[in-house]
């Protein structure tokens, strides 16, 4: 597709950017203010150029030259619908102001073609419902109406013969609404808005079979930008073809540009568009939306709605997901996740209890058995259980067994029982029985997954099934969200009623989620939480999959502004998947030491903190020495446990870096040319090492994970020392003080925590000796207990 590129020279849509004052009317499409004095628009029809000149944020005068179209461009001949028509639809905007000319690509079989749609906005200006560029043998036309004189207004393209006579035309028009740039109030003017300054949504659509793509083409501009991945998609992989943010650090503007994925019609976004970090030339403004046909050789019909964002805020500019949030959050809060991977049903429950026990029942837990499945681990999917020919693994236990622990497991919080209705193998009964088929992809080969349409009959019959035996009070359904964006779950059968479209799939994975969350009448989790689209009200909870991000710098920005107040996120991860990248050789091989070894273990803790994540454990039933100790159990338990409630679903105030020895935001970052998402084979910026979080509730964190230690002053007269993956939590009204770090006149690291509000202390010394201890100790309303255990005794029960 980029040679392609390279040989037909196209754009798709070019992007003036725009500046002026928020002021818009709640009536859609309606412009109340004038075009902001500090602003001249002009067009030179000799070079077909569109110029805006502006105040940029040093009160210099800086202008954009955005091509207008050169040659067959601008030319209507041979629109790529063939007889149907397209429309371009605005459908809603927050602009008050600006001029937009757009340019649209449209693959038609083996053929491009480009046409064109000019939204001019000057002044009081009110788009019809609709515009619509009709196709004819010679003029195209765009209709539009003004408010003065509320009659419709053509502005024809003529076909070549006739385009030198629209050229004078075109000259008067734009020469009308031009403002002299000497004549404005205040070269400052523009910085009157700050945050968002506008934002309009377009509707492509056409009723033709034969589109195979449809591109956000190119932003025209010569001057430096930078883009940041400001998308989970591509956080957790790092991958650099998702959509990113553009900013543009002499102006000091940010662009953002994405399709909705609830209204595409299209199969995927095209990961072969240009994903470059950084330029100085024109760049794909987002991924393209391709249509790969069914089997039968037929596409959807075109109907995308892409979505442009510009502002001079990055996190007012990135848009907030739509979606709610999940009615469980608050109550998720106060529990910990138990991600039990091994082990018998009665082994669980044991160590159940004497976690409960040691941390005197002060806190609840979130218990995801995953392993009792029939015919074991993942043997026999999407079927988990069907009595009373394919009952639970006997190697956890009996029915009766599996009772029990959820009967317990109930008392201390929530309980569910892993299912996963997405993946099927051809050992399964559902798939024996011709219940289940796997879907096809574009070329008619099998997929690794099962037919969407299908899941419905089974997952009612086995959540039932599961409800009256065990009575789970939550539930958790693999791959939900790992698989990413909707297009890993396509079905290409033409004969399949839920055809190979983005949003299809997406309401159909939707629609799941609340099958599973009514059948148990509890929270629902999934693993990686990778899909952004299925958080907060139809996801609640999950681990954090970041891969390998031992080995990368991260910066927790996007989480915590734009994910943090949907769902309840725990942990980094499956652990292991936290130390290196797939296909995890180390951890497949039996090589791996990360149980074991406390510098992985201290920088998995400090990134969950970091993150804003609650307290994880995964259990995966090793021998002794590979165990993560108990005192790290009840560090997690006590000390993350009680922390995470100060943060779990909190809002931001402000994020910054360490960074040239002073505090820095991710804008100054972005000047200098750091790209904070980058896979690991990519060298690491240390700016992204070293950071400092601060809540609006008022809850101050530091996380170091730099090599060099690092000093933190949290009041005026106390003071702690970071390590190599060292934190720091606190409120300056010195109601909450959390940390793992030496504390002042203290050679050895430690992890504390002293919450006053609940008056609650917890502490683990190292194998040191703190405050007259040297093993884990908690005191409750100055009441102090003595954690002490037999490791070789309570090690059995964490050997599940």
């Amino acid at each position: 597709m980029r040679k392609a590129n390279h040989c037909f020279r196209f754009i798709g849509l070019v992007i003036v950017l725009f500046f002026g004052r928020e002021s818009y009317s709640q009536e859609k499409y309606h412009w109340v203010n004038e075009l902001s004095p500090s602003i001249q628009f002009s067009f030179q029809p000799e070079t077909r150029s569109f110029f805006i000149e502006f105040f940029d944020k040093n009160a210099q005068k800086q202008t954009i030259q955005t091509l207008v179209g050169i040659g067959p461009e601008f030319v209507f001949d041979g629109v790529a619908c063939s007889s149907k028509e397209l429309s371009i639809v605005p459908v809603e905007t927050k602009m008050d102001k600006s001029t937009l000319i757009c340019f649209y690509e449209v693959r038609y079989q083996e053929r491009k073609e480009t046409f064109s749609l000019l939204i001019d906005l000057p002044r009081s200006f009110e788009i019809n419902d609709s515009i619509t560029i009709h196709n004819s043998d010679k003029d195209k036309i765009v209709n539009a109406r003004t408010n003065e004189n509320k009659a419709n207004r053509p502005i024809r393209i003529r076909n070549e013969q006739s385009l030198k006579d629209s050229k004078e035309t075109q000259k008067t028009h734009w020469q009308q609404n031009s403002i002299n740039v000497d004549n404005c109030r205040s070269q400052n003017d523009f910085h009157s808005s700050q945050g968002l300054l506008g934002e309009i949504q377009i509707q492509i659509q056409s009723n033709s079979t034969n589109i195979q793509a449809v591109r956000s083409g190119l932003t025209l501009t010569k001057e430096k930008w930078v883009r940041f991945c400001s998308r989970r998609y591509g956080e957790a992989y790092a991958q650099p073809f998702w959509p990113r943010t553009a900013y543009f650090p002499s102006w000091g503007i940010f662009l953002d540009a994405a399709w909705s994925l609830e209204k595409s019609q299209g199969t995927c976004w095209d990961e072969n568009d240009d994903n470059r970090f950084s330029g100085q030339n024109d760049f794909v403004t987002c991924p393209g939306v391709l249509y790969q046909p069914k089997l039968n050789g037929e596409r959807s019909p075109v109907d995308e709605t892409l979505t442009l964002r510009i502002g001079n805020d990055l996190w007012q500019t990135v848009p907030l997901p739509k979606q709610k949030s999940s009615e469980f959050l608050d109550e998720m809060k106060t529990m910990i996740y138990l991600d039990l991977w091994s082990g018998t049903a009665l082994e669980a429950k044991n160590f159940l209890q004497n976690l409960s026990r040691l941390t005197q029942h002060k806190i609840r837990f979130l218990t995801v058995f995953q392993n009792w499945e029939c015919g074991g681990w993942d043997a026999l999917l999407p079927d988990s259980i069907l009595m009373p020919d394919y009952p639970p693994n006997p190697r956890i236990g009996t029915i009766d067994d599996l009772i029990e622990l959820s009967n317990f497991a109930r008392t201390q919080g929530r309980f569910a029982l892993r299912t996963n209705y997405v993946f099927l193998r051809e050992q399964s009964p559902s798939y024996q029985t011709g219940k289940a088929h796997f879907a096809l992809d574009h070329q008619g080969k099998a997929k690794w997954h099962i037919r969407l349409s299908e899941i419905d009959s089974i997952l009612n019959r086995q959540e039932e099934e599961i409800k009256t035996l065990f009575h789970p009070n939550a539930t958790f359904s693999d791959q939900l969200t790992s698989g990413a964006a909707p297009w890993a779950y396509h079905d290409y059968n033409p004969e399949q009623p839920i055809p190979p479209q983005i949003n299809a799939v997406l309401k159909k994975q939707r629609d799941l989620t609340q099958q599973l969350k009514k059948s148990q009448n509890g929270p629902l989790g999934s693993e990686s939480l990778m899909d952004e689209h299925l958080l907060g009200e139809f996801v609640d909870f999950g681990d954090f999959g970041i891969y390998d991000g031992f080995h990368r710098s991260l910066t927790p920005e996007f989480k915590l502004r734009r994910l943090q107040h949907l769902s309840v996120f725990y942990g980094m991860g499956l652990m292991y998947r936290f130390f290196e990248m797939p296909p995890f050789d180390h951890f497949h091989s039996g090589k791996h030491d990360f149980l074991s070894n406390i510098e992985y273990r201290d920088d998995y803790r400090a990134s969950e903190i970091l993150y804003g994540n609650g307290a994880y454990f995964f259990y995966l039933g090793y021998n002794d020495s590979k165990e993560i100790p108990w005192d790290y159990v009840l560090t997690e338990a006590l000390l993350v446990g009680t922390l995470q409630k100060y943060y779990l679903g909190e809002k931001i105030d402000s994020v910054s870096y360490w960074f040239e020895n002073r505090w820095q935001s991710l804008t100054e970052l972005l000047e200098k040319g750091i790209d904070p998402t980058v896979p690991v084979w990519v060298p690491q910026s240390e700016a992204l090492k070293r950071i400092k979080v601060i809540y609006q509730n008022g809850l101050h964190l530091i996380v170091n994970r730099l090599d060099e230690e690092f000093p933190v002053e949290y009041s005026s007269t106390n003071q702690v020392i970071l390590p190599k993956s060292g934190w720091i939590a606190w409120k300056e009204d010195g109601s909450l003080l959390a940390f793992s770090a030496k504390p002042q006149n203290h050679d050895f690291r430690i992890d504390f925590i002293e919450d006053r509000n609940q008056r609650f202390q917890y502490l683990d010394p190292r194998k040191s000796s703190f405050l007259d201890c040297d093993k884990p100790t908690l005191w409750i309303e100055n009441e102090k207990f003595n954690l002490d255990y037999n490791e070789a005794e309570m090690g059995n029960s964490l050997r599940l």
